[in-house]
């Protein structure tokens, strides 16, 4: 299974991410542009986001996503009524 996390660097420098890759395959990117949420989502599982957005267009071009994991206290980020269709 495929997980991505898009924007690490949001949580300090002495987070460990390997409780998560032992999950799936884990791929982590410190930061994330707008612009390269799409591809770097396309094979994805599961995203995870702290500040990325994730709203209904790029949902929409996400087949195989099926979770999203907000790793922030707001979730303002990702539409959560097109998540719930």
């Amino acid at each position: 299974m495929k997980i991505v996390f898009l924007d690490a660097a949001t949580l300090g420098g002495d987070s460990d991410l390997t409780p998560i890759a032992t999950l799936g395959d884990l791929t982590v990117y410190e930061r994330t542009e707008p612009a390269e949420t799409i591809a770097r989502l396309s094979q994805a599982r599961i995203a995870i986001t702290n500040k990325v957005v994730i709203n209904r267009q790029v949902m929409e071009q996400l087949p195989f996503l099926k979770l999203i994991c907000v790793a922030a206290t707001g979730m303002n980020n990702v539409d959560l009524g097109y998540a719930q269709e």
